[in-house]
C-alpha cells in the first residue's frame, strides 16, 4: 500500500507542483524549483514517519498517522492500512518513487 500511497503522491502532488513552474523557467530555474519539489516531499514523509520528536511541551510529543482506507464501489471501507508511522518507511520509499520505481504497484 505504500507504494500506491507513493504513486499518487508523484502524480498528483509531485506532478502537479511541477507544472506549476513557469514554461519559459530558464532551465537552472527549473532544476532548482523541481529539487526544492522533492526535497519538501522527502521532508514530510520524514515527518509522517516520525523522525522528529515533534515536542508539544516538556511532558508530551506528537505523530502523525497516514491511513490508507480501501473503499469498495459502495463506498464501504473493506481495508485499512497504517501508512505511517508504523508503516513500512515512507522516507524510503520516496527515494525509489522518485525515480518511478513502485514496487508491483506500477499503476498499468
Amino acid at each position: 500500500m505504500g507504494h500506491t500511497f507513493g504513486r499518487h503522491l508523484m502524480q498528483h502532488v509531485r506532478g502537479w507542483a511541477r507544472s506549476q513552474i513557469p514554461a519559459d523557467a530558464p532551465s537552472d530555474v527549473r532544476a532548482a524549483a523541481e529539487q526544492g519539489v522533492d526535497n519538501c516531499l522527502y521532508a514530510l514523509m520524514d515527518l509522517f514517519d516520525g523522525y522528529w520528536l515533534n515536542k508539544v511541551d516538556e511532558g508530551h510529543r506528537v505523530e502523525y498517522a497516514l491511513l490508507a482506507r480501501i473503499r469498495d464501489d459502495e463506498d464501504r471501507i473493506v481495508e485499512t492500512f497504517e501508512l505511517a508511522p508504523d508503516g513500512d518507511g515512507l522516507s524510503l520509499g520516496i527515494h525509489g518513487w522518485l525515480e518511478g520505481d513502485f514496487g508491483q504497484n506500477r499503476g498499468d
